[in-house]
């Protein structure tokens, strides 16, 4: 049978250029489109690439040396070109770009632009990739689907009920509202809202409110 096997050698690829982006709680719940601008190294087309008229587009120079009677012959790369063969000439280029951040987007997120860093004549065209970095938000905070928001209320709140309007990231107004006789206990001291956790407080170990006893 055919033995599989690799093909021919792989063209090689420039570097990938990674940019943060930031993006508010607010522009991440609701999507946002950025204007962001990106200076490359292109090839400069009207001058287009050559072949180095000093190796012939070999790369390698070729030195005769005489050493008394012997005649040696020493190989170096040529300095005109690099050892590539080749002559071209790269121009700087400013590339606006708009950046679509869909609803939803999560923290970390790669949104790439393929084939837009810099320019070889001999390898494929790296990308560009812009990294999504939330900022951090004065109310809510965010575990992938979730927000969440913490609120100091006062014990006689806990235990009597409460209203709290709250103003979503889409501006929309929110009441929060717990009813009399309905319990709300507060979470244990120290407590992230982002962490994985389950413990609570009991109502004896409550510090810092405004009933010292009940």
């Amino acid at each position: 049978g055919r033995r599989g096997g690799g093909g021919g050698r792989r063209r090689q690829k420039t570097k990938d250029v990674v940019m943060p982006i930031k993006a508010t709680l607010e522009q991440l719940y609701n999507g946002q489109t950025k204007k962001m601008a990106i200076t490359r190294q292109v090839i400069d087309k009207q001058r287009g690439v050559q072949e180095c008229n000093v190796c012939d587009g070999s790369g390698v120079k070729t030195q005769v040396i005489r050493m008394g009677p012997m005649i040696q012959q020493m190989q170096s790369h040529c300095d005109a070109c690099g050892g590539q063969g080749k002559s071209f000439r790269t121009k700087s280029e400013k590339e606006p770009l708009e950046v679509l951040i869909q609803k939803g987007t999560p923290d970390g997120h790669k949104i790439p632009f393929r084939e837009m860093a810099d320019e070889h004549p001999d390898a494929d065209t790296g990308d560009v990739i812009f990294i999504v970095k939330q900022t951090e938000h004065a109310d809510f905070k965010r575990r992938g689907a979730d927000l969440f928001l913490e609120r100091k209320i006062s014990l006689s709140e806990a235990l009597c009920g409460f209203e709290l309007e709250v103003t979503h990231l889409d501006g929309r107004k929110l009441m929060i509202k717990s009813s009399p006789g309905e319990i709300v206990r507060p979470m244990a001291q120290g407590f992230d809202p982002m962490a994985d956790t389950e413990n609570k407080m009991e109502w004896e170990v409550i510090e810092d409110s405004d009933c010292p006893d009940i």
